[in-house]
């Protein structure tokens, strides 16, 4: 009797000490499992969504341009008035004498999709418009040192 009563009592002790840990590990583990898969069909979605985004995109990569040629294209296109282009110290800089801060930045924004990108930009306020100094480093042209003429 003394050892059914040890086996009864030995039994309750594993059901508390080992199997109920247990099963809420499980559950626990289920929960994460869950999240982990939802989170995972949320990757897949934004990857597809990306390669759509990806295939939208035109093939042809935009003509070189003359970066003199660009700037005053582009601040057209964006509705940004250039007041003057300059070359000094080797930077080619573009002054604004009145802008409005989206018109700016959509400009900014539209060169910097063509990978060009301002290497100083000085920013003054007058007269309820933002006046504008920017100034762009001309690309650097292919080495050709070692081909022959």
């Amino acid at each position: 009797m003394l050892v059914v009563m040890l086996l009864a009592i030995a039994a309750f002790l594993a059901w508390f000490a080992l199997l109920r840990p247990l099963g809420r590990w499980q559950q626990h583990a289920a929960a994460e499992r869950s999240g982990a898969t939802a989170l995972l069909a949320e990757v897949h979605a934004a990857r597809d969504e990306l390669a759509r985004f990806q295939a939208a995109l035109p093939d042809a990569q935009p003509e070189p341009v003359a970066l003199e040629e660009l700037l005053p294209r582009s601040a057209t296109a964006a509705g940004v008035a250039l007041s003057r282009q300059q070359e000094r110290d080797g930077l080619l800089i573009a002054g604004i004498d009145a802008v409005q801060a989206p018109a700016l930045l959509a400009w900014l924004d539209a060169l910097a999709r063509r990978g060009v990108a301002p290497v100083a930009l000085d920013i003054g306020e007058r007269d309820g418009h933002l006046h504008a100094e920017v100034a762009f480093a001309r690309p650097a042209l292919p080495d050709h040192a070692g081909s022959d003429p």
